[in-house]
């Protein structure tokens, strides 16, 4: 369990600090194609277009209950925890659809 929950958390500071250092950078860096892909979906955003690590770590706390207003600062470690595990449920289930229906 510690093993496991160490890789959930070094992912987390690993998001956390790429969106600090440089909030600019493609999403591309921390998230899969798919990750990305899924995100883009839930957030109703064309596929051409490009989001930023900092654009994909909100959308991914988003997800996991951080509400995003002005006065809200930047996300904390558990929305984005919680955030993660649905966008994993997610893409999971993007990887079924796209299997089974060869898309």
């Amino acid at each position: 369990m510690i093993y496991l929950f160490s890789v959930i958390a070094w992912r987390i500071y690993y998001v956390k600090h790429l969106a600090e250092a440089a909030p600019d950078e493609d999403s591309s860096l921390s998230f899969s194609e798919e990750e990305s892909l899924v995100l883009k979906i839930e957030n109703k955003i064309s596929d051409d277009q490009r989001i930023t690590i900092r654009e994909a770590l909100r959308f991914v706390a988003k997800m996991g209950g951080f509400n995003g207003r002005k006065s809200d600062g930047e996300p904390g470690t558990v929305s984005i925890w919680r955030g993660l595990i649905k966008l994993e449920a997610k893409v999971e289930m993007f990887r079924y659809l796209k299997e089974k229906y060869q898309f």
